[in-house]
């Protein structure tokens, strides 16, 4: 499948080959580090920068659900940035839980990580790839506040705030974001998948172009 998704924005396999007991992938080797650990290390990641990045990542998932693969683990850890010099220029990787989606809303397996997770799946419905465009909001919304969308005491409270679309734009780290950066992110965070935007309509957005 990984052989199959050549784009700029993923990983590119070079190689692989395997043994009696494991199966080897040779990746491009991108020495920036990982989104989540880029955004950490700076006193605040510009609204131009998220923008740019979202791009690519827009880009990226559209091209991978035009192939009809779902990745299903999409995150800030997931996204690795080619160099230290740049803050936007990612590489998506990790496909071990990617998909063939062969129908709309034929997929059933519970997987991704916690604060990603897009709500259909903890409702035990069926979904597609348009949980990935959750994951894209919530990356989004971390990259512009620093803070992620949806939190709790415990995983119940958390995983209830996901299905209930419970979050919030505190004044404290958004009153400086654009109107057209939130309004895309609530296109994004729709609990609703038929209503939730595509790759295609958010690359279309106000605030992407």
């Amino acid at each position: 499948m990984l052989k199959s998704l050549r784009h700029k924005y993923i990983v590119p396999l070079l190689d692989f080959f395997e043994d009696p007991d494991r199966f080897y992938l040779v990746m491009k080797k991108c020495s920036g580090g990982d989104v989540l650990d880029r955004v950490a290390s700076l006193k605040q990641y510009s609204e131009k920068d998220a923008r740019e990045l979202a791009k690519g990542l827009m880009e990226a998932v559209e091209f991978i659900h035009g192939r009809g693969i779902a990745h299903r683990d999409l995150k800030p850890q997931n996204l690795l940035l080619e160099t230290d010099c740049s803050n936007t220029a990612i590489q998506i990787t990790d496909f071990r839980d990617a998909k063939r989606v062969h129908m709309p809303q034929s997929l059933t397996t519970l997987c991704g990580s916690l604060y990603y997770v897009a709500p259909e799946l903890l409702k035990n419905h069926p979904y597609d790839e348009t949980a990935d465009n959750w994951s894209c909001g919530v990356i989004l919304y971390f990259l512009l506040s620093g803070h992620l969308p949806f939190t709790g005491q415990d995983q119940q409270e958390l995983f209830n705030n996901i299905r209930l679309g419970r979050y919030s734009f505190d004044d404290k780290y958004w009153c400086g974001i654009s109107e057209e950066a939130v309004t895309l992110i609530k296109h994004l965070l729709d609990v609703d998948p038929s209503n939730r935007y595509t790759a295609t309509q958010a690359l279309q957005a106000d605030w992407i172009n």
